[in-house]
């Protein structure tokens, strides 16, 4: 389950033209949170399904919105 979540995510981001870290920036100013507790490193697990984006999966799913 935790790939193809993975996969959504990069299939997603890659479709706005965001890089790893331009998505982590983007899930921070979701959860309106200051600093930077999601960095890249974290999206390439995301990605890879070696972590499931739990608790920050509402946040990414806003990041990655059409809507503003």
């Amino acid at each position: 389950m935790g790939s193809d979540i993975g996969a959504n995510i990069r299939q997603a981001r890659l479709a706005r033209g965001w890089s790893q870290a331009r998505l982590a920036r983007e899930v921070c100013r979701a959860a309106g949170v200051v600093g930077e507790p999601v960095g890249r490193q974290e999206v390439s697990r995301w990605e890879t399904g070696k972590r499931t984006p739990r608790e920050w999966l509402l946040f990414v799913a806003a990041a990655l919105s059409d809507v503003p």
